[in-house]
């Protein structure tokens, strides 16, 4: 993996998935952290939507949208996300895992043996 990058990445070893409905439904995100060697810092995207609508880029009546295209960056210790395109408060329809988040895995970080992550999403940043 190239450093100074940020992948999206659902695991699918245990459940199996064939479909783009079992990746979706079934599958959680994880994020896999390669921080560039010398600076320490990386940056990724990814794009949450339902995968199916045509319609997901239209803004509805209440200025809301059907996707929502996160930035993410690694940088002095910290995780940062934040919504580059779409809505913040996007929700995918009932049943989807895709939009949790179930682990991020850093790589080339032996200097953070000692070091706790914390991390916080929510409407009140």
């Amino acid at each position: 993996m190239k450093g100074g990058k940020i992948i999206p990445h659902q695991y699918n070893a245990a459940i199996s998935a064939k479909t783009t409905r079992d990746f979706e439904t079934k599958l959680r995100m994880n994020f896999i952290v390669g921080r560039d060697a010398a600076l320490k810092h990386a940056e990724g995207y990814v794009l949450i939507d339902d995968g199916i609508s045509a319609d997901s880029y239209d803004i509805g009546e209440d200025n809301s949208q059907k996707f929502t295209f996160w930035k993410l960056r690694y940088a002095e210790k910290s995780i940062n996300f934040w919504v580059e395109y779409g809505d913040f408060q996007y929700e995918p329809p009932a049943g989807y895992q895709i939009h949790y988040l179930s682990k991020i895995d850093i790589l080339n970080a032996n200097d953070l043996n000692e070091t706790d992550f914390a991390c916080y999403l929510g409407l009140n940043l």
